[in-house]
Order: C-alpha cells, then sequence, then structure tokens
C-alpha cells in the first residue's frame, strides 16, 4: 500500500512539474519579442580619460545592429604603443524587449614620450555601405608615474620591470606573423607560443604559502581557450586573480619580445609534507598567419588591423600544455609547543574587554585581536583559561583579510561572550599564541596582556525569595515544599520503578510474539531483522548518474556532498568552504588522511563543474569517492560522539 501510495504521490508531482514546464514554455515562446530592423550605431570610447605615462588605457569601438562591415579605421595611435588589441566581442543585448546584436573592438594602449592632452581623432568605417564618424577622441597623458601600473614586487613574484621604462623607440617588426613559403606551421608556433608554469619557489614548510602562475607567451595572434584547469591536490588554494581576468605583460627571451598573458595565478598552502606535483593546464588556440604570398606591408598593421581580407591570413589550430613542478614541503620542526595550534607566519595578539565593570546580571565579552601575515585563513579561535566562578562560550568570528597579498594578511577578531556568578575582582590571565615563523624556521609566542574587571552584585531575580526577619510558622504544606530536592528525588523513583516495570513486561510479550513467529516458519532464529535502509544523501546524483541525458551530476553531487558536511559539523552556508570544514573535522578528531582526502575530492568536482567537457568515468568515480567519505565521516563522527 505504501508502494502504491509513493508512486501516486510521485505521478502528481511528475504532472506538477510538466505543467510548469509548459508554463515556462508558453511564457517563453508567446510573449511578443520585437525582432524587427534596428538603427545601426557606431561609437568609440577611451577609458580612462586621463593616465601617466607608464599607465594603460583602452580603446574600444562598438558597432550595433549590422549586418556587414565592409572597412574600419581606428584614431591615431602614433603617439601610443599597441600593448593588446585588436580584441573583438559579439553578443546580443536585449533592453525592453528590442534585441540588439553588436561587435566591438578593443585596444589596451600604452604612451610614448608625450604628455598633454593628446587628439587621437576619429575611428572612421564603412557599414552596409554606408559610412560612418565617431566623435573625436582625446585622452591627457600625465607626466611621472602612477601607482596602478604596476604591483609590488615585495608581494609579487613574477612582477615584471616595465618594458617601456628604459627605451621609447618603436616597437620592432614582427615578421614571425606572416608565414614563409616551405616553411613548418607547428615549428613556427612552438618558436613563437608557449605555456609555462612558474613557481615562486619549490621547497617550503607545511603552512607555508607559495605562489604557482600559469603564463601563456606569445609573438602570435591567437584567440585562445583553456581547457584544462589544473587541480591542487593537497593545497589549500586562493586564487590571486577575478575571474575571467587576464594580467598582461611583455618580456624579452632571446632577443625577441613575447607578450605574457597570466591564464591562471594562485596561491598555495601546503596541507601536509611530502613531494607534491603541480599539475599541467592545457590552452587550445587559433593562431592567425598572414599567408606567403600576402602584402609584407600588413605585417607592422597586422595587429592594428580590425578588418582583413580573409585571403591574406590562415588559421591553425592547436593544443598547447604547460609543464609540470614539483613541490617538496618539509614538516615542522616536532618540538612543537604545547600551545601550537597550526599558524605559520608572522603574528601580533591583543586582549581587551568590551566593559570591565558589569553585575553577576550581565555579561562580558572578551575580545581578541590576532593579526598579520601568515595562513590566516585557517587560523582557529585562541584557548582561554577562565579564572573560577566564570564561564566562557563559543568565540564568534570577524575577519578582516586581503587575500591577495602573499601570504594572506589582514585582522581577525575572536569575542567570547561570559558569565560571572560571584561579584568580586576577576584577572583574565595573559593568553598566548603560538606560530611558527618561516622565515627563520623556529616557533615563535607573542602574547597579550593580562585583564583585571571587577562584578558587583546584581539586582534579585523577579519572584525571588524575600528577606525575612522574623521566623514564620509553616504549614504541613509549606514545610513539604521546604524539602524539594527530597520530594523530587521520591517522584523520580517511583516513575523510574514503574518505568522498569513496564519494559520489562514489554520485553517478555516481545520475547512471547518472537517465539511465536518462529514455531509458524515467519523468521529464522539467530537472525535480526534487517532495519529500513537510511536514505542515500546523494539520492540526486546516483539519479542523474544512471541517466545518460542528465548534464547535471557535478552540480548535484556538489550539492549533496557539501550539504552533507555542512549539516554533519554544523556549518552554515556562508561560512562554508573546505577551509572550514576542514577545521571542523580536525576538531571532530577525523584523521589528517581524511581531511585531505575531502579537500582534494572537493576541489576535484568544482573542476568537472566549472570547466565544460563529457567525463563519464570521472562521475562514476567521484560519485563512488563521495560514497565512501561520507561512510567514513559518519564511522568517525559517531565515535567521537559516544
Amino acid at each position: 500500500m505504501r508502494i502504491k501510495q509513493f508512486n501516486f504521490a510521485i505521478q502528481v508531482a511528475g504532472m506538477k512539474l510538466i505543467l510548469s514546464f509548459l508554463c515556462v514554455l508558453s511564457f517563453v515562446f508567446l510573449r511578443p519579442v520585437h525582432l524587427q530592423a534596428q538603427t545601426t550605431e557606431f561609437t568609440a570610447t577611451i577609458s580612462p580619460a586621463s593616465i601617466y605615462q607608464n599607465e594603460y588605457a583602452t580603446l574600444r569601438i562598438e558597432i550595433k545592429n549590422a549586418k556587414e562591415i565592409q572597412k574600419l579605421t581606428p584614431p591615431v595611435l602614433h603617439h601610443f604603443v599597441v600593448v593588446s588589441g585588436p580584441n573583438q566581442e559579439t553578443g546580443m543585448l536585449t533592453v525592453n524587449g528590442k534585441i540588439n546584436q553588436y561587435v566591438a573592438f578593443s585596444y589596451i594602449i600604452q604612451p610614448k614620450n608625450v604628455n598633454g592632452k593628446i587628439n587621437l581623432g576619429q575611428a572612421v568605417a564603412t557599414i552596409d555601405g554606408k559610412g560612418y564618424t565617431s566623435k573625436p577622441l582625446f585622452i591627457e597623458v600625465k607626466k611621472g608615474r602612477g601607482s596602478s601600473a604596476r604591483q609590488n614586487p615585495a608581494i609579487d613574484p613574477f612582477a615584471l620591470q616595465d618594458p617601456f621604462d628604459e627605451q621609447e623607440s618603436q616597437p620592432e617588426k614582427n615578421e614571425d606573423i606572416q608565414l614563409k613559403k616551405g616553411e613548418n606551421i607547428q615549428d613556427k608556433i612552438a618558436r613563437n607560443m608557449f605555456v609555462k608554469l612558474e613557481t615562486n619557489k619549490h621547497t617550503c614548510y607545511v603552512g607555508e604559502a607559495l605562489v604557482a602562475s600559469y603564463n601563456l607567451y606569445s609573438r602570435l595572434k591567437s584567440e585562445t581557450k583553456l581547457v584544462k584547469n589544473p587541480s591542487f591536490n593537497g593545497f589549500s588554494v586562493i586564487d590571486l586573480q577575478q575571474p575571467n581576468a587576464t594580467d598582461y605583460a611583455q618580456r624579452m627571451i632571446n632577443g625577441k619580445e613575447f607578450n605574457v598573458y597570466t591564464i591562471r595565478k594562485v596561491q598555495l598552502y601546503p596541507l601536509q609534507a611530502g613531494t607534491f606535483q603541480l599539475e599541467s593546464a592545457s590552452l587550445d588556440n587559433q593562431v592567425q598567419f598572414l599567408k606567403p604570398d600576402a602584402d609584407p606591408s600588413l605585417q607592422g598593421d597586422f595587429f592594428n588591423s580590425m578588418i582583413i581580407n580573409p585571403d591574406d591570413y590562415i588559421t591553425q589550430q592547436v593544443t598547447l600544455s604547460s609543464n609540470t613542478e614539483t613541490i617538496t614541503v618539509k614538516p615542522l620542526p616536532a618540538s612543537k609547543p604545547a600551545s601550537f595550534s597550526g599558524a605559520v607566519g608572522q603574528f601580533q595578539i591583543e586582549s581587551s574587554l568590551a566593559k570591565n565593570n558589569f553585575t553577576t546580571n550581565e555579561s562580558g565579552k572578551l575580545q581578541i585581536y590576532l593579526s598579520g601575515s601568515g595562513n590566516m585563513p585557517f587560523i582557529t579561535a585562541p584557548v582561554i583559561e577562565w579564572p573560577k566562578n566564570i564561564d566562557g562560550f563559543d568565540a564568534k568570528l570577524t575577519d578582516q583579510l586581503n587575500q591577495l597579498d602573499v601570504p594572506v594578511s589582514g585582522r581577525k577578531l575572536f569575542e567570547y561572550p561570559f558569565t560571572v556568578n560571584k561579584p568580586g575582582t576577576y584577572t583574565i590571565p595573559e593568553i598566548e599564541f603560538c606560530y611558527f615563523d618561516p622565515a627563520v624556521a623556529a616557533y615563535k609566542t607573542c602574547k597579550s596582556k593580562p585583564i583585571t574587571f571587577t562584578v558587583t552584585p546584581g539586582l534579585p531575580a523577579y519572584g525571588a525569595t524575600p528577606i525575612t526577619t522574623k521566623q514564620e510558622e509553616l504549614s504541613p504544606l509549606n514545610k513539604l515544599f521546604e524539602n524539594r530536592p527530597l520530594v523530587i528525588t521520591l517522584i523520580a523513583a517511583i516513575l523510574m520503578a514503574g518505568l522498569i516495570v513496564w519494559l520489562r513486561k514489554d520485553k517478555k510479550q516481545e520475547l512471547q510474539n518472537k517465539q511465536v513467529a518462529i514455531e509458524a516458519g515467519d523468521e529464522q532464529p539467530g537472525y535480526a531483522a534487517v532495519p529500513e535502509q537510511q536514505q542515500n544523501p546523494l539520492q540526486e546524483s546516483e539519479t542523474c548518474l544512471h541517466d545518460l541525458d542528465c548534464s547535471r551530476f557535478y552540480f548535484l553531487l556538489n550539492k549533496e556532498l557539501k550539504s552533507f558536511l555542512a549539516d554533519t559539523y554544523h556549518l552554515s552556508s556562508s561560512i562554508f568552504s573546505a577551509t572550514a570544514v576542514a577545521v571542523a573535522m580536525d576538531k571532530a578528531g577525523i584523521a589528517n588522511d581524511v581531511i585531505l582526502q575531502m579537500h582534494d575530492l572537493i576541489n576535484e568536482i568544482e573542476r568537472n563543474l566549472y570547466t565544460p567537457g563529457n567525463h563519464p568515468g570521472d562521475r562514476s568515480d567521484l560519485y563512488s569517492r563521495s560514497l565512501d567519505l561520507i561512510q567514513l565521516v559518519s564511522e568517525k563522527n559517531n565515535k567521537f560522539n559516544q
């Protein structure tokens, strides 16, 4: 009967889902959409409007609702070096039901040895047989150097010398963009385009930050797409780039100038000692070359020309992969102080009270400020030795961290609420915080100052027994309630005796029923009934795994696994992260290898989720490993709670 009711519920839910889907389709396909011809628009902008001589600006030309672009001439850029471009972008915009198609071209430019207000002139185009001219563009170039043009070498191991610091000459003529007769196109690409993994160190301690950067070196014109994003097993990862952002620089290699694009840049914090290999990254590239019989005069304008005759160039597809790097992670010295909890870096600690005088009716608040640089995101609340008559509670965390610094810098505030049972003067002793300083390869301890405060008696609670000066005659009922602890004990004993009698009677009846079942052949002696199977925390993922048309497997697995871990360790969605889970698992006594297994598993699931591709083998493997982890965590957690 339950199965029939369950199937009927599924059928009802399915009908509701189908009706909802039909309603959505009706809205999407039956609503009016304005598809009439739109007016062609042609604009050119430059941003920012004012820069220093060492800074960069972006020139953008946008064309809306064009069927064909016959000719396009950008503004005059004689006083600027074209660092990157033209970069082409196409898309569609819907505004108030009206669809606008657009194509945009952008350049990144840097001033040569000029200053003042520069007139770039106008951009000119022939679109659908009609001429268009943009408004004149102006940019102000100020003398000197701006602070935003370069990164701080102290925190960036790949900070580069500005290639235009000491040279004002024209950039070299790049003949490599044109094929020569008989030249091997693959060899030409290999000489002028490659991906390189670079790290700021190859040896570090557990918890010490290192930086890994995947850079594309190129002298060619190409469109590039990341097809294999590296995973970092054994490390906690913090990205140093915004999503879809690409840093740009120039470097001289063997006398040739390469454009260098940072594809991904991360800082890594090793979780355990050992030897680890950083994986390679792979890029798909559509490389364009001028044909051997193309006009050689196009070489100097190839990167600056937005519209090129398709008969003058060819496109070659190539996949490039970076090298790998081996990182040796050293264990921390064995002589760890008792107060050491895993902090690596340089830190300071301070403490204070929200107020130094309060009553027994009020609660106090101890504030601990931890500042410095190191593995800050992974530092947990210090342990407090509370004086007698003080009850302390769990700390609330507020942090202000700069995760673009290497290592991470900033401040953490831990607020501990507490209550005091008796009035008096109390002193919270100095609080020690021990950390490992990798710069000197030694443990260090910083301490806060002791805090003294006063607690005064609070007002009596409402309903408290008033103080009397005269002995009053008590009735028998009042005398009975004078001995309330004894009365409560007697009542509890009577209830417990009744419960024991009832349980024995119920057990006896159960044994009689079981014996009757055995004699009737319904149950075999010596075997316990199979308990109802617990619900699979990965139920939706399992269903999707066996459905070849289901494309949401990695989304579902990521959601259900994280939901299980968050529920198990009581983590809210606002603070959930692999690091927060690792800290909670460590507090629960979970072994380091299990924590590392969890961290690697979440990284792999997220990599498959955010890197499109069809990996049927990975689906089964990740699902199986997730189930193993859930079972292992459940067993360990049950033992910990017992």
